[in-house]
């Protein structure tokens, strides 16, 4: 039964990867065939972000309505509107409703692919299994800029790549039907102990889902926008502008599924704090002109799942709806980080706004350090007071 829960969550984010990080490669080519300027272009992943943010708001009243089986119903049928809007893009005005139905997809499917494994009980294990589910998204992560590349060099018109995600969710949505019963006796109501409601998070909440929400945003910036850079501030080709996008996701995955293959959870800080500082460094030595850094720097790939790991350690009955709330704040987030970075670029230009990701990570290295201080302080007050300390 948890088998069914993994696979289609496992499938889930599988594919909305590969459809979301199409976007970033892509954002070149439609900026070029419909002479969008570096704001409009902004504009394009911010309205993906804001929508994004309307589909994880509308998981709170849908979530305790609604079981697994409908909500990846949902879901899929969210991925085949946007994956169809795509292809029928004829203007600035399609690539802006293109832009809305992606973000919402993309959130959706995520959000339910990771409430599914965060709610199925996995036990120790759920660390390692939730680095796996996030190598999935890694893995489609390469699908898109590898096949885009591809495409690119066989001057096959972009829309042909949005035949993959519709056909995959068509198999997707055949085969949750065949039993869909399996995912919800993985999820019984005698093995959860999941809170139903919504309840206005603690200080030090808010604390850890804003240190994994700075990662996100300065991981998600190198990934989206490291093309554009690459093209406007090195002068290289779109092609080789995807290949390095593809070597950040592939360093990506597997630093995932290396987690998933080793990770004990007694590593989980050290491990945590050595990915931003790895990451940083390397795209430190991408700006300065090493051709493989930039690449490299996807070596933060375990801080997502680890993160979302241990706010289920931390407070295993809030984990779904915790869940829940990074991804609405991420999504805020997600809008303002595109839009500051769409004006920087057209103001500044890419070679200084692209600082603005480094930075990103520099501010969750920081808020990471001291939510483990006061993890760690709270840990001991609780054993001096104990009854048997």
């Amino acid at each position: 039964m948890k088998r069914t829960a993994l696979l289609l969550s496992y499938s889930l984010l599988l594919i909305i990867s590969y459809f979301d990080n199409l976007r970033g490669p892509l954002l070149p080519l439609i900026a070029q065939e419909f002479s969008l300027t570096a704001s409009q272009s902004g504009l394009f992943l911010s309205l993906g972000s804001a929508s994004a943010f309307l589909a994880a708001t509308l998981m709170i009243p849908l979530k305790p309505r609604f079981r697994s089986h409908h909500l990846a119903y949902f879901a899929l049928i969210s991925g085949l509107i946007s994956a169809f809007m795509a292809i029928f893009v004829q203007g600035p005005l399609t690539v802006y409703a293109f832009g809305l139905l992606a973000g919402f997809a993309v959130s959706f499917c995520g959000t339910v692919s990771n409430i599914i494994l965060i709610e199925t009980p996995l036990g120790e294990h759920k660390s390692r299994y939730l680095c796996g589910l996030h190598g999935m998204y890694g893995l489609g992560s390469m699908l898109g800029p590898i096949i885009l590349a591809n495409t690119v060099r066989m001057d096959i018109n972009w829309r042909f790549l949005m035949i993959l995600p519709i056909v995959i969710y068509l198999i997707i949505a055949w085969l949750l039907k065949q039993n869909p019963e399996r995912v919800l006796l993985s999820q019984s109501h005698e093995e959860q102990t999941v809170d139903a409601h919504f309840s206005w998070p603690s200080s030090f909440q808010l604390l850890v889902i804003f240190t994994l929400c700075l990662y996100a945003c300065g991981e998600v910036m190198i990934s989206m926008w490291l093309p554009s850079f690459l093209v406007q501030a090195f002068h290289l080709s779109i092609a080789e502008a995807s290949a390095q996008q593809t070597l950040f996701f592939f360093v990506l995955t597997a630093t995932r599924l290396i987690a998933f293959a080793f990770l004990k959870e007694k590593h989980e800080k050290p491990i945590l704090i050595a990915c931003l500082v790895a990451s940083i460094f390397f795209w430190m030595t991408g700006r300065i002109g090493w051709s493989l850094g930039f690449g490299l720097s996807g070596v933060l790939g375990p801080f997502f799942p680890m993160m979302l790991s241990r706010i289920s350690r931390l407070w295993p009955k809030q984990a779904g709806n915790l869940t829940i709330l990074v991804i609405l704040v991420l999504d805020v987030c997600l809008v303002l980080c595109h839009m500051i970075m769409g004006s920087f670029s057209e103001t500044f230009g890419f070679k200084i706004s692209f600082f603005l990701a480094v930075l990103t990570l520099l501010a969750s290295l920081g808020l990471l350090i001291l939510s483990y201080k006061i993890e760690e302080r709270r840990a001991s007050a609780k054993l001096q007071t104990s009854p048997t300390a």
